[in-house]
């Protein structure tokens, strides 16, 4: 856990400085990442992501898998 050392916790504390974020950042950041919906994830993927500019790479064996064509 990064916050387990006297080193990982001074590390969160710069990263909070150098972000300029809030005190209780840190202590709200699991109760923030529960609080996204499905329908805001959806939108930011919408927003930011861009599947003409994607490439799809599949590893494996021809019959592993359906996208596979022979």
């Amino acid at each position: 856990v990064v916050n387990s050392s006297a080193s990982g916790l001074l590390a969160q504390l710069a990263f909070l400085e150098l972000h300029g974020l809030p005190d209780e950042y840190l202590t709200r950041w699991v109760a923030n990442v529960h609080a996204v919906t499905p329908a805001e994830v959806s939108a930011a993927a919408a927003r930011f992501l861009r599947p003409e500019a994607m490439t799809t790479v599949l590893v494996g064996e021809k019959g592993d898998s359906p996208l596979f064509s022979p």
